[in-house]
C-alpha cells in the first residue's frame, strides 16, 4: 500500500471513530460511571442526586473499575466543562463531609487533587483537608 492509500485509510478509519462516538454521544467517563449513581451525580455536579445517593446508602468511598472514587469525578475537569451549571464545589464539599479520602490514588494513580487543578476553588478545599501536593 502507498502512501496516498495509508492516508485514504486513515482518514475512513477516523471517519467512522468520529461517526461512532456521535451515536454514542457518552464519554468513557460517562460509561464508566453509568452504574454508580454517586460517581454519576459527583460528576455532574448534582448535589441534590449525590445527597439522594448518601441517603440510600452510597459507600462515599466506593470504587469504581478505574478505582476512582466519587470525589475523583466530582473534581475531574471534563465533567466541569460539560456540565458548567452543576454546583461541583458543593458535591465535593458535601463527599469530604461524608468522609471521602481527599488522599484516595485511582488505578492511575490520580488523586482528587491532581485533577482538581483545573478548578482552583475546589483544589484549595482539597488542600485545606489535607490533600497531599505531592
Amino acid at each position: 500500500m502507498n502512501n496516498r492509500n495509508s492516508i485514504i485509510v486513515i482518514m475512513g478509519l477516523a471517519a467512522a471513530i468520529s461517526i461512532f462516538n456521535s451515536f454514542t454521544n457518552q464519554t468513557l467517563a460517562e460509561s464508566t460511571i453509568e452504574k454508580n449513581p454517586l460517581a454519576k451525580a459527583a460528576f455532574q455536579g448534582d448535589l441534590a442526586q449525590l445527597e439522594a445517593a448518601l441517603n440510600v446508602g452510597a459507600a462515599v468511598n466506593g470504587r469504581d473499575e478505574q478505582n476512582s472514587t466519587a470525589l475523583h469525578w466530582a473534581s475531574n475537569p471534563e465533567g466541569i466543562l460539560k456540565f458548567p451549571q452543576g454546583d461541583h464545589v458543593a458535591c465535593v464539599r458535601k463527599l469530604i463531609a461524608a468522609g471521602a479520602d481527599v488522599n484516595a490514588e485511582n488505578a492511575s494513580s490520580e488523586t482528587p487533587l491532581y485533577r482538581a487543578v483545573f478548578r482552583s476553588k475546589i483544589a484549595g478545599i482539597l488542600l485545606q483537608h489535607g490533600a497531599n501536593p505531592n
